[in-house]
């Protein structure tokens, strides 16, 4: 009889009774058949709500995702191009759970980001950033923002709302979808200071987004998640829409000015292309992604059954003005993601001394990681399960059930019965063929989730089974080694705790030669049960206080880095996997790419180093004005004109356990004004004359026209040579030939060293 996983759990006696855990995202390396997976023990990726903000100062946005569980993940942007951009710094930011979104803006003018969040009861709240721009921390003000009417300002349940500056008055107004298709609008009245807003309507701009349903006959409209962003750079914020039972995005133009929006109900609803098809609710957010200077656009599909490809990256390929987006991605953090409910476990599959990896998931299907001889997991699709068709939420548990020196297969399912599956094939090369759908007639009710072990030290395997209700049974086995009876009375081990969805590990934890339990649950915590005679367990409260997870926990537990203590692997709601390791560590710093930055310029970079306890920070060489804090390890630096050329910076990251030490080079090169820039054209829309201004800051050829959404000439504003300074042409909406043009969208395009600058401009006759 062998359960190879469990000789692995089984023989760390003597470990440290009691540890401090830390996420590492580092430690385990995954590879498909695409290459390697660049987030892969993230945790996956599952209603991603994101927000994007520069929390650090340091000119670039970083990315927060709201959680199912109310908690925020934060990841730095690094600068670097390509798909290890986003650093991932913790699951927890904050230490803030909010109801499903969050929001930063700066709502009194301080110079820093506040936070504004969903609260229950589909109220608002606000906390104030009492820190600074780079270093933030958030005082919370009132769970209740109220209007000028004191009445709560509410956002329905589900609908994502929104910030924007809709009047070009300085100060952040309001904006939220209702379900009936329409969205309100609250102005903020007070000052730059401290908002206030004013509730003004229902139905901003008399816009109804109702999407049609399959039947011509049928229309619909539900939550939303809305954002503002001036696509077309006419200092105008255009309006992009995710509805929940759209399959795509809707796109409707401002064909107003920034202090005058219009935007008439003329929808497109498959933004940015047909390709954008998802099963529906659809969060759009611009945002500069790759640091070219045009707004790139990531879809965020909110929809609960689109539970993979559900954070879509388009590259905007175009121009500020003009933009034009190419697919990137439809996983920009691609993760180890089986959808939902990732229960991993970790077995020798081929008898080759290395623990690989086996994953159930939520939809049914079985996934495997071979564990190589460099430590590295690939995906193996020679080992494969083949489910039942209608059978889902799937909890694998290997043993040796018949005596033949290979593992077979269990599978828990949702209906709390069990799948058994014998491996016909060997010990190094595993064939598991479906033999029972209903194992032993067992049903434990809900969600069983087995597991392996012999409990009762009589050499052969018993069944450790956790259900829905959040009892942890025990079925002895009364057979033999070839011939396993399981028709035993169920003896309850752990009895339900006002927790569920209970998912056991049986091991020898604390070294006394007898096995205890660890159990994952629903609300995303471990719990330690130390066995202290036969059938009796009791709570050990906090030994895992330091992991928690999106929901569903699934713990395995091994001495991965081989020192002495125990890790953790954990499968959660979200799809997929992390890895949480125990006891201190040596700080690794992650090294930055060589920064490139402008003189008379502030620079702010946030330096990043794994290790347990958090490491602290310090510069050992660079330049005199260059300024580390300790704690959170933010540089800055503002260099002068003295400053041009190539620096050296030496870092060092220390903690209790040791020191590490790093170079990079920051390149300061001058400061160059654009040449031009287009101010603005008002008034906007206009019926008699709109004056368009632009500044020069080079003596240059400038030529500058009014066209046509068809790009014919209509008329020339400038074609010369012009000194440095401000100008102002009016157009009096007529042609070359003098006579009047008739109403529509018009472009102020204008070229000049080389560049094209443009500007929608609206008349009205």
């Amino acid at each position: 009889m062998i359960v190879r996983y469990s000789l692995f759990l089984l023989c760390a006696a003597g470990v440290l009774y009691s540890q401090n855990y830390f996420k590492d995202t580092e430690a385990l390396t995954f590879y498909d058949q695409d290459g390697m997976i660049p987030y892969a023990s993230h945790g996956g990726m599952y209603v991603p709500k994101t927000e994007f903000a520069d929390i650090d100062s340091d000119g670039d946005p970083d990315l927060f995702i709201v959680q199912t569980d109310g908690r925020i993940t934060h990841y730095m942007n690094s600068g670097v191009e390509g798909p290890l951009r986003w650093l991932w710094i913790t699951d927890n930011f904050a230490s803030l759970e909010v109801n499903q979104w969050v929001r930063f803006i700066d709502a009194d003018a301080d110079g820093d980001l506040d936070l504004f969040c969903g609260v229950s009861g589909a109220r608002m709240g606000y906390y104030k950033n009492e820190g600074s721009a780079v270093n933030a921390h958030f005082v919370l003000q009132t769970e209740t923002v109220l209007d000028t009417l004191n009445a709560p300002v509410l956002t329905e349940d589900q609908t994502v709302p929104v910030f924007k500056d809709i009047d070009s008055d300085g100060d952040y107004d309001f904006f939220s979808g209702r379900s009936v298709g329409t969205l309100s609008y609250y102005e903020n009245v007070g000052n730059e200071h401290s908002f206030l807003l004013k509730f003004i309507t229902d139905a901003f701009q008399d816009i109804a987004i109702i999407t049609p349903a399959k039947r011509s006959e049928e229309q619909r409209h539900g939550a939303s998640a809305v954002c503002f962003f001036d696509i077309d750079d006419d200092r105008d914020p255009d309006l992009f829409w995710g509805d929940f039972f759209s399959t795509g995005l809707y796109f409707l133009p401002n064909l107003g000015d920034s202090a005058h929006p219009f935007i008439p109900d003329t929808a497109t609803s498959t933004y940015p292309s047909r390709q954008l098809k998802t099963l529906g609710y659809n969060m759009p957010s611009f945002v500069d992604a790759d640091g070219d200077g045009d707004g790139d656009l990531l879809v965020s599909v909110l929809y609960r059954e689109e539970d993979r490809d559900n954070l879509w990256y388009y590259r905007n390929i175009g121009t500020p003005q003009s933009a034009q987006f190419q697919l990137i991605t439809k996983n920009l953090l691609q993760n180890i993601d089986v959808g939902r409910n990732a229960h991993p476990i970790m077995a020798d599959l081929d008898n080759d001394g290395r623990l690989d990896i086996i994953l159930g998931s939520y939809s049914g299907a079985i996934l495997f990681y071979r564990q190589t001889a460099n430590g590295v997991f690939q995906s193996n699709s020679s080992w494969f399960v083949t489910i039942p068709q209608d059978e889902f939420i799937t909890a694998p548990a290997l043993g040796d059930i018949d005596n033949d020196g290979d593992l077979d297969l269990f599978v828990g399912k949702f209906d709390g019965k069990i799948m058994f599956y014998r491996n016909t094939g060997s010990s190094t090369s595993p064939e598991f063929t479906l033999e029972n759908q209903f194992y032993a007639n067992l049903d434990i009710g809900n969600n069983s989730s087995p597991f392996l072990s012999d409990f009762e030290g009589d050499g052969d395997l018993d069944l450790i089974i956790g259900e829905e209700s959040g009892e942890v049974q025990l079925i002895s086995n009364n057979g033999t080694l070839l011939n396993p009876d399981f028709s035993t009375a169920t003896v309850t081990l752990i009895a339900a705790n006002g927790l569920s969805d209970a998912v056991p590990i049986l091991l020898d934890w604390d070294g006394d030669s007898d096995r205890d339990l660890i159990v994952g649950y629903k609300d995303g915590t471990l719990r330690y049960y130390e066995r202290q005679n036969a059938n009796v367990f009791q709570e050990i409260a906090g030994k895992f206080s330091t992991i928690k997870v999106t929901g569903q926990a699934v713990p395995f537990a091994l001495d991965w880095d081989n020192d002495g203590d125990r890790d953790i692997v954990c499968g959660n709601l979200r799809g997929g996997i992390e890895f949480y390791r125990a006891g201190t560590q040596k700080p690794i710093i992650k090294i930055p790419n060589k920064q490139k930055i402008r003189s008379d310029s502030s620079w702010t970079y946030r330096l990043i180093a794994n290790g347990n306890p958090a490491p602290r920070w310090q510069i050992l060489s660079g330049p005199s004005s260059l300024k580390c804090d300790s704690i959170s390890g933010i540089v800055q630096w503002k260099p002068g004109v003295t400053d041009i050329g190539t620096h050296v910076v030496e870092v060092r990251a220390y903690n209790i356990d040791g020191a590490d030490t790093v170079k990079f080079e920051i390149n300061v090169s001058v400061y160059e004004e654009s040449p031009l820039q287009l101010l603005c054209n008002s008034p906007n829309p206009f019926d008699e004359r709109t004056s368009i201004v632009m500044k020069v800051n080079k003596t240059m050829e400038v030529k500058a026209c009014i066209y046509d959404v068809r790009g014919g000439l209509v008329h020339r504003l400038v074609n010369g040579q012009l000194s440095p300074g401000i100008y102002k042409r009016e157009w009096n909406g007529k042609n070359t030939h003098g006579n009047k043009v008739a109403s529509g969208i018009y472009f102020v395009t204008v070229v000049a060293n080389g560049k094209t600058y443009s500007r929608k401009i609206l008349f009205i006759k």
